[in-house]
């Protein structure tokens, strides 16, 4: 499955996405979304969508191949969470939890979600946290696999899923 989050060029995730306002905040995710839409692809997909989009979201007709994945940044209603995801799946979607943390593991672990998203220096920091959620028996990807070594780090403290830039050594032509 891939990830799928656009932003305008000149501006950083943070920039992009910094709003009070939720209704402000889900026009710049709905943008996102209908240029992900635009793009073919065989392969499923995850778009970004925060929990304060999520009414919004439910009010469109738009579905992909694969899923949703919520997101940590906005303003939130975790409380009316369930109602939705009964929305989201019937719109055929699965359902990811980005850069699940300890912080907020109580809060989603109660909730039907289809996996989760940790990053590799947080499952390493808080190993009882990191079998607590692969006792869920959900898949698992573990963020920022960036290189052999932590590809290895991931295999060691059972990751079987990861995401991440691997950037491998090439010799660049006097040219550049």
């Amino acid at each position: 499955m891939e990830e799928w989050l656009c932003r305008p060029v000149s501006l950083s995730l943070s920039e992009f996405f910094c709003t009070k306002d939720p209704g402000e905040l889900w026009e710049r995710e709905a943008l996102c979304i209908k240029e992900t839409l635009q793009m073919k692809s065989s392969v499923p997909r995850t778009n970004n969508l925060t929990l304060s989009s999520v009414p919004y979201f439910l009010q469109t007709s738009w579905s992909w191949i694969g899923g949703v994945e919520i997101v940590e940044w906005g303003l939130s209603n975790l409380e009316s969470f369930g109602r939705y995801a009964v929305a989201i799946r019937q719109k055929g979607l699965e359902i990811w939890v980005d850069d699940l943390s300890p912080a907020d593991w109580n809060k989603w672990k109660c909730y039907g979600v289809d996996g989760y998203k940790v990053h590799i220096k947080t499952a390493k920091q808080f190993p009882r946290f990191f079998n607590e959620v692969k006792r869920k028996g959900k898949p698992i990807v573990l963020e920022h696999i960036e290189s052999k070594d932590i590809e290895e780090e991931a295999k060691q403290i059972g990751g079987n899923m990861g995401q991440g830039f691997l950037y491998l050594p090439f010799e660049m032509s006097s040219k550049y």
